[in-house]
């Protein structure tokens, strides 16, 4: 039967995983179901000598002495007259897996009798599990009107394939009826993938089928629903795939997106204490994290004391056992002495705390057995909440890790990043420009003159953060030309503040319209009633400014609606009015 291979980038879960081969169908297997039907068919009396042959054969085959089962068939093939026998001795053959011989064995009887269709069958079959289908094709003619017409069909359908037609027409249906006919699901496993790849999931779920035949099936109809939104099918369909341990992430996954916190809580918490060897480091995460924000802390420790034991170099655990090991241990707490905060310490002690220097040692346990820098950021924060560490001390350690951390002089990206933000943050703007650019002139061969010309190389975060650098020195040029391709040609219109800057920037180069044009998407994409107060007095500003008193009141009126604190945009709309 058919098997798809995907032609292009295809989004979605059940996409990404490969299918086995271009068909799932196995024509060594089809040959000795072929003959054992030929062989039941017709059959006639034969020489006692070839039948002892054959006895002979078997036999070897039967206790693994197959070179001598092979030098038999070679002798018993050279008596194999009339159609009983050739098939007999393409049997043997099959058996030993002596394709090669069977395939001459083969072809010297079809010379001698082209119009059967029984050793055309067998043919086609031989020449399908080489691959060579447009020689299989010019035996099927024979095979249309016979009881192997399946096998016909089978065969215009793969040439079909090998030249792409199914991918640009409506073949669904064809599909669907195909497997009626058969009663072979495969058939709707090919019509799913490709309507799958051209991203109609929905249809592709609607063919589904009420008993899928194996659990590969049911997981793989598991991913089709999940990709359509039909969730709950989801599940169902992952509770036939008790052998397939992804099924247990795609199904905790489906009962989350179907809005069933509760029930996604239940089903983790069912895996954890199924008693299964291997549980995966997901289920326990999402059921601690969920038991975290629910407040319940004493099933949040238990779960977590299970994931940190079976996974001790799990980043994503390790840093979450450290959230609740600062929150039970009071290092966050930051609320005034009071009866409020009282209650919080009487609850605190009556769960399970779990120190941080806890915490600490483990992330530092794993980190020496293998570094990663998004788990020793997680380190040095935990290091940095759990005490009174002062902005110079936190500065100290960044500085030490970006120097015990770098290799042949090569700055490590991911600490750098979290170098250059915090110190952003924490106003150490020189010194952020300073490690910026070094890390930069290391990586690429030009300095931060040549950023803006080199855009294209630069990923999304060393684009972004260029742009920022170069507009705080005064290049606006650069500025702009780095921030449009951060926003539109990487489609980061999302990074809000960056989109603002961008909009500031086309206020003071004189491009009022396209500062609007920003302005007005931005307003539109934020639910931050602050953010879009803000959005819309820039609008209001700049209408203002271009004499537009109209959309600059209706602009500022809603900009100190949504933030009736905008003192700037209450100022400028009175002064209009």
């Amino acid at each position: 039967m058919l098997r798809f291979l995907r032609n292009r980038e295809q989004s979605g879960q059940a996409l990404k995983k490969k299918l086995a081969g271009l068909f799932f169908f196995s024509a060594s297997s089809f040959i000795i179901i072929t003959l054992m039907f030929l062989s039941s068919c017709g059959r006639k009396k034969t020489d006692s000598s070839f039948s002892e042959q054959l006895g002979l054969i078997d036999a070897c085959i039967q206790n693994n002495q197959f070179q001598d089962a092979v030098t038999l068939t070679d002798k018993a093939a050279e008596d194999a007259v009339g159609l009983e026998k050739q098939l007999s001795i393409v049997k043997r053959y099959s058996k030993l897996g002596e394709l090669g011989k069977n395939k001459l064995f083969v072809e010297a009887a079809l010379k001698k009798q082209p119009e059967l269709p029984e050793l055309n069958a067998v043919y086609v079959n031989i020449l399908l599990a080489e691959g060579n289908i447009l020689e299989a094709v010019k035996h099927t003619d024979l095979l249309a009107d016979t009881k192997w017409s399946p096998l016909y069909t089978e065969v215009i359908l793969r040439q079909a394939v090998a030249d792409s037609i199914f991918m640009g027409g409506d073949y669904t249906d064809f599909f669907v009826r195909a497997a009626g006919a058969t009663q072979n699901q495969q058939w709707l496993v090919d019509a799913a993938v490709v309507e799958a790849s051209r991203g109609n999931f929905h249809k592709a779920a609607s063919i589904t089928p009420a008993s899928p035949m194996t659990e590969k099936d049911a997981y793989f109809w598991a991913l089709i629903n999940y990709d359509a939104g039909n969730y709950l099918e989801c599940v169902d369909l992952c509770n036939k795939c008790t052998s397939i341990p992804e099924a247990v992430l795609l199904a905790s996954d489906a009962w989350l997106l179907s809005g069933e916190n509760k029930t996604a809580d239940g089903f983790w918490l069912s895996v954890i204490n199924s008693g299964k060897k291997s549980i995966p480091k997901e289920i326990y995460y999402n059921a601690a994290l969920y038991a975290i924000r629910t407040d319940d802390l004493e099933a949040a420790f238990q779960i977590l004391v299970d994931m940190i034991a079976a996974y001790p170099d799990y980043d994503e655990g390790l840093a979450l056992y450290a959230d609740y090991a600062l929150r039970t241990s009071g290092s966050m707490i930051t609320e005034p002495s009071s009866v409020l905060s009282t209650l919080q310490e009487l609850k605190r002690y009556s769960v399970p705390a779990v120190p941080v220097s806890d915490a600490l040692y483990n992330m530092e346990t794993s980190l020496s057995k293998n570094f990663r820098s998004p788990l020793y950021v997680e380190f040095l924060r935990t290091k940095w909440l759990s005490g009174d560490a002062s902005s110079l001390s936190c500065r100290q350690d960044i500085l030490l890790a970006l120097e015990k951390y770098s290799s042949d002089n090569e700055k490590d990206s991911y600490l750098t990043d979290f170098a250059v933000c915090w110190m952003l943050r924490n106003y150490y703007e020189n010194e952020a420009c300073g490690l910026f650019y070094d890390y930069m002139s290391s990586k690429y061969d030009f300095g931060a003159a040549a950023f803006a010309e080199n855009a294209a190389l630069l990923d999304d975060r060393e684009c972004m953060l260029a742009a920022w650098f170069r507009l705080d020195d005064g290049f606006i040029d650069d500025a702009k030309k780095l921030y449009e391709t951060y926003i539109f040609d990487r489609n980061c219109i999302n990074d809000f503040y960056a989109a603002m800057n961008l909009g500031a920037i086309y206020y003071v180069t004189g491009a009022f319209s396209k500062a609007l044009d920003l302005y007005g998407t931005l307003a539109g994409a934020t639910q931050d009633s602050i953010l879009a107060s803000e959005v819309h007095y820039r609008m209001g500003y700049i209408q203002a400014s271009r004499n537009d008193k109209k959309n600059a009141l209706l602009s500022l009126s809603y900009s100190v609606k949504l933030n009736p604190d905008n003192n700037k945009a209450r100022l400028l709309l009175k002064t209009l009015q």
